[in-house]
């Protein structure tokens, strides 16, 4: 199953705030910058297989799997209206993360604002999470076909954005880099024909 890409080019707002009549998404870029962001506007399986896998990864690592409505402890939220901000206490922690990505609130408000999201439906969440990569950990890789090493390097850049990677500092549980890279390799498999 092919993806569709759009680019990304950094525009200026409109007095509206809209970008633009296109399907172009806003980066928050700064001055001379562009990125490619593989998103279909349409519908959550328009991102292409690369993309797809690194999400899997995540939301394999959060422990969502393919559910955009949990809330921390695998509680489900029912409307994709706005992010639930449910505080949840469950085996010593505490928090409000929600979706296949696991976004805290905050979290969640900053990158609906930058990526110009209006709710927490599934391609929000997706396109949510690609924003992430790129704008706040610098993530550009994620659309190619990853080496071992390359994904390793892209696991250690998303860490501080999701604590269940392997070297995050939060004190999370974390999930092995074998793990994660079996996922990635699978998920891979599967966008590419492979099956399950």
């Amino acid at each position: 199953m092919g993806g569709v890409l759009f680019k990304v080019v950094c525009l200026p707002r409109m007095a509206s705030g809209v970008i633009a009549a296109t399907a172009l998404l806003s980066v928050g870029c700064g001055a001379g910058q562009s990125g490619s962001l593989p998103v279909n506007t349409s519908n959550a399986g328009g991102l292409a297989a690369p993309t797809r896998a690194v999400l899997d990864v995540i939301a394999h690592a959060e422990g969502t799997g393919t559910s955009y409505n949990f809330i921390f402890s695998y509680r489900k939220f029912s409307s994709f209206n706005d992010h639930p901000r449910q505080v949840v206490c469950s085996g010593g922690y505490c928090s409000d993360s929600a979706g296949r990505y696991q976004f805290l609130s905050t979290t969640w408000d900053e990158t609906r604002r930058g990526a110009g999201l209006s709710n927490f439906q599934p391609v929000s969440q997706d396109k949510g999470a690609v924003f992430r990569m790129q704008s706040y950990r610098g993530v550009r890789d994620h659309n190619q076909n990853l080496t071992r090493a390359q994904f390793e390097r892209l696991v250690f850049k998303l860490n501080r954005e999701w604590a269940s990677f392997p070297g995050s500092p939060y004190g999370q549980p974390t999930k092995s880099m074998s793990d994660l890279w079996g996922v990635y390799q699978k998920s891979l498999s599967v966008g590419a024909g492979g099956g399950a």
